[in-house]
C-alpha cells in the first residue's frame, strides 16, 4: 500500500515538471485534458458508489446528476 502511495505521489510530481517543461502542449491538448478529466471523475463517483453498496436506484440517481453536469444539451434529456 505504501508503494502504491509512493508511486501516486512520483506520478503527480513528475506530472508537474513534464507541465513546466511542455507549456505550449498543454495549450494544444486543454480540451483532451478536460474530457479526461471528467471521464476520470464519473468513473471515480461510479467506482465509490458501487465499493459503497448502495441501492442501485440512488446510483441511477446520483448518475443522472452527473450527467447533467457534464453534458449540458438539453436535447440529450429530451431524446431529440
Amino acid at each position: 500500500m505504501l508503494l502504491l502511495a509512493l508511486i501516486a505521489f512520483v506520478g503527480l510530481v513528475l506530472g508537474v515538471l513534464l507541465a513546466s517543461l511542455a507549456k505550449e502542449e498543454l495549450k494544444a491538448g486543454k480540451k483532451y485534458f478536460v474530457l479526461l478529466y471528467k471521464i476520470l471523475l464519473l468513473l471515480i463517483i461510479v467506482y465509490l458508489l458501487y465499493l459503497a453498496e448502495i441501492n442501485i436506484w440512488l446510483i441511477g440517481f446520483v448518475f443522472g446528476f452527473v450527467l447533467a453536469y457534464f453534458a449540458r444539451n438539453i436535447y440529450l434529456f429530451l431524446g431529440l
